[in-house]
């Protein structure tokens, strides 16, 4: 994950997590909103959050991996991945 391009595929992928939150919760909250005024269209309304909540779900998992995985090789491949050990929680490097 050294190149411009990589890092640009993490941010795109880290920007799709959050589109599909946003729009999950829009959906949940117009869908509760209708159920509680009682209208006609709740029903549906709340099955239709529950086919995007799956879609978006799927979405998010597989960008969720992506990055995971290009932070896993940065960290593993980072020539001085020793500095590591500065961050909360690490165990203390090896001498």
């Amino acid at each position: 994950m050294t190149t411009l391009q990589d890092q640009q595929e993490v941010m795109a992928d880290l920007a799709a997590i959050i589109m599909q939150v946003y729009a999950l919760e829009s959906a949940l909250l117009r869908a509760r909103k209708l159920a509680g005024i009682g209208h006609s269209s709740a029903e549906a309304a709340e099955a239709m959050t529950g086919l995007l909540a799956d879609e978006a779900m799927g979405v998010a998992e597989q960008a969720a991996r992506r990055v995971l995985a290009a932070c896993a090789e940065a960290i593993c491949c980072a020539p001085n991945w020793l500095s590591c050990a500065a961050w909360p929680g690490s165990p203390p490097p090896m001498r």
